[in-house]
Parts: structure tokens; C-alpha cells; sequence
């Protein structure tokens, strides 16, 4: 059960940048950093949709210390997200995240929705998970409505306008009892009652300290 805060994780780093992504130039354009990508993967204009966002260092060492491994890794997420509606589009409203983890380690490939509990492959209400699993005591998320940056609550509704993430840092609490190599491809899809609000794909790698590649990390 350890090894599923990984996968929280995963969640909240979607849910806290909003998931859809893609560059300035083109919803399908790819965005990259070293060995990390987001492309927006909605077949239809989205709702909610991001541009220049970067997460570092690539690969994520998971355990940076190699003689402790429960020393947690640093991220680093930068980049702004924009939402053209009110979301959910009423305050009872909820709005859902149908998720696809899929694990390449060994040449081998796995979907691994397979095998996790439910509840992280269909998050059900995303203003739930906002306000009781990220219990946040300072909201590192600024919001602009066109009138100027200005601080956010990291919760529910998400109004219209662009969220800015500065280039924060912070530790990501994970413990595994074995040093991870392997690449990771997440697939998220926003629904507000059964209608697509946009659509992402994060890939990202996870590498050993001790391995030749991380010396040239970014």
C-alpha cells in the first residue's frame, strides 16, 4: 500500500495543473524537457488547456540519495493553464478525471488502471480530492482574471482566466523499498456530466541516482 502514494501523486500533480496541455503554437504540439512531455491529446476545442508548462528536474530521481531511499525528490513545475468557463459550470456541480497509467519498465509495457483501486483511474468528484487530499497551507497557484495576478485557494470552482505556477519547488513524500528505472505515460481526461472538457498526456521517466543519464539532469 506504500507504493500508492506514487500514484497520488501522480493525481494531485494533474489535478494541480489542471491536466489538458499545449503550447502556444497548436493544441497537438509537443512540449519537452529532456525526457519529460505533455501533449493535449482532446479531439475537439478544449475547455481547459495549458501552455509553457515545464516540470524538472528530467528524469525524476525518486530516490536522490543513494544511501537513504527515503529521501524524497524535488520538483519543479512551472507554466500557466487557462479556463474559458466556469468549472463546474454550477456550484453543486462536479466534474470528473478518467485516468490511464501506463508503466514501460524492461521492455515490458503495462496498464496499470489494471491493477490499481479504482478510485485513481475514475476520480469521481475532482473538488473533493482539491479540498481534502491537497489540505494545502499555502496555495503556490496564482489566478488572473485580466485584472493582474493574484493569489488562489487551490480549490473548487475554477473560474475563467489563466492559473500561473511559478517556478515552485517542493518534495514529493513518496516511499518505495526499491529504486525505480522505468518510463510512465498518464492519460487524463476531463468530463463535466459526461462532456469533454480537454485531455492530456503527461510522459515522463524515473531513473536511479546511480544511473550514468541522471548526471545531466535538467
Amino acid at each position: 500500500m506504500a507504493g500508492f502514494s506514487f500514484w497520488k501523486f501522480c493525481v494531485h500533480f494533474w489535478i494541480a495543473c489542471c491536466i489538458p496541455v499545449r503550447s502556444r503554437q497548436s493544441q497537438h504540439d509537443w512540449v519537452k524537457t529532456n525526457m519529460s512531455s505533455f501533449e493535449n491529446c482532446n479531439r475537439t476545442e478544449a475547455v481547459v488547456y495549458g501552455y509553457n508548462l515545464t516540470v524538472s528536474p528530467s528524469p525524476i530521481i525518486l530516490h536522490p540519495d543513494i544511501h537513504d531511499n527515503t529521501v524524497p525528490p524535488i520538483i519543479r513545475v512551472q507554466g500557466h493553464v487557462i479556463v474559458t468557463r466556469k468549472i463546474p459550470s454550477h456550484e453543486s456541480g462536479t466534474f470528473e478525471l478518467l485516468n490511464s497509467f501506463i508503466l514501460s519498465a524492461d521492455n515490458t509495457t503495462t496498464e496499470l488502471c489494471q491493477i490499481l483501486p479504482l478510485d485513481f483511474c475514475h476520480v469521481t468528484d475532482v473538488c473533493h480530492i482539491l479540498s481534502e487530499w491537497m489540505k494545502l497551507t499555502f496555495c503556490p497557484i496564482l489566478f488572473d482574471n485580466g485584472s493582474g495576478p493574484k493569489g488562489w485557494n487551490c480549490k473548487c470552482l475554477f473560474e475563467q482566466g489563466t492559473y500561473i505556477m511559478p517556478r515552485g519547488a517542493f518534495p514529493v513524500n513518496v516511499f518505495f523499498p526499491f529504486r525505480l528505472h522505468a518510463d510512465f505515460n498518464i492519460i487524463a481526461k476531463i468530463k463535466e456530466n459526461g462532456v469533454p472538457l480537454g485531455c492530456g498526456s503527461f510522459k515522463f521517466s524515473v531513473r536511479k541516482a546511480t544511473d550514468p543519464e541522471v548526471f545531466n539532469v535538467t
